[in-house]
């Protein structure tokens, strides 16, 4: 028993075209043909649905692609940032001492970045411990190498 599928419920993904057609993209923009016009007579040369722009601009830019994909991946490492945010318990000590170091710098007080580690780094450290492991810290950074 065979099943029918009615394509047009079906997303198209990733339309496939010839390579000629490539190829008369890239001659059509040497020529300077602007992407739309090549798009329409690509599509009236070959019988096909007309290519996107973007698609003309992969093939024919050089650079093009790479910058899409790398804008690509940026915009899913943000997307599963937004999705899973960083949780307290998962900054390491290192981390946190650089971070109290900066708040200190900027004139935030012993008992602020106290609060400050407690509330985002789920830390049990004293107002006494945030500052030696801060000074500690800072007398390294500032001994002659």
């Amino acid at each position: 028993m065979s099943t029918v599928v009615d394509t047009r419920r079906v997303p198209q993904r990733g339309t496939r075209y010839p390579a000629r057609m490539m190829q008369r993209a890239c001659e059509l923009r040497e020529a300077e043909w602007p992407v739309r016009r090549v798009s329409e007579l690509l599509a009236r040369e070959f019988s096909v649905r007309a290519p996107h722009a973007t698609t003309i601009r992969r093939w024919t830019e050089p650079g093009f692609a790479e910058q899409q994909n790398r804008e690509g991946k940026e915009r899913g490492v943000l997307k599963w940032l937004q999705n899973n945010p960083p949780r307290p318990h998962k900054v390491s000590a290192l981390r946190a001492t650089v971070l109290m170091v900066k708040m200190r710098e900027r004139g935030l007080s012993w008992r602020a970045i106290t609060i400050v580690a407690e509330l985002w780094w789920a830390s049990t450290l004293t107002q006494d411990q945030v500052q030696d492991r801060v000074e500690v810290a800072m007398q390294e950074t500032e001994a002659p190498a």
